[in-house]
């Protein structure tokens, strides 16, 4: 009943290896916005940020949005 209706967290706490299990066991979202989304490139190396939307947040959620007001670097 006092759960929260919102969590705020940043990128770089959701990838850190120590809090990757809680992210995993945490209970579906109706909607993710992820901002500075451009960190998230699935380029030729792995990206942690990329890997965790992917492989979990994707499933755990109705709406994933990806924001960045970086322009498209499209040779990259």
């Amino acid at each position: 009943m006092l759960s929260p209706d919102a969590v705020i967290v940043s990128t770089g706490l959701m990838t850190h290896s120590s809090r990757r299990k809680e992210v995993r066991s945490a209970q579906d979202w109706d909607l993710v916005l992820v901002d500075e989304a451009h960190y998230a490139r699935a380029g030729e190396k792995k990206n942690l940020l990329y890997g965790i939307l992917e492989q979990t947040i994707r499933g755990k959620t109705k709406s994933l949005l990806l924001a960045t007001a970086t322009p498209m670097q499209l040779e990259m």
